[in-house]
């Protein structure tokens, strides 16, 4: 049987709410500079904000996004993505 892709919001500091897809605890999306290959992560485990290895983060213009997993299960399927604010390591 074939896995479903499901479309989640991708949810953007300082604009409207895009499309990503998800398969399970994956999601791909687009990022909003115009990259034209799309960006793949997972969910997170941990209540509330990722750590720092689960964002994932464009070549191209630097912003983080992280995958946010249901409330039922740590590194559960995907719900949503969403941009964070840019951590200073990068």
């Amino acid at each position: 049987m074939p896995q479903i892709i499901r479309n989640i919001p991708l949810q953007l500091s300082g604009g409207p709410a895009r499309e990503a897809v998800a398969v399970g605890n994956n999601a791909a999306w687009l990022c909003p500079c115009g990259r034209t290959l799309p960006l793949l992560g997972r969910t997170h485990g941990s209540p509330g904000e990722a750590p720092a290895n689960f964002r994932v983060a464009c070549p191209d213009c630097k912003r983080e996004f992280i995958i946010d997993p249901a409330d039922d299960a740590p590194q559960g399927r995907a719900v949503q993505v969403r941009e964070v604010p840019t951590t200073d390591a990068r």
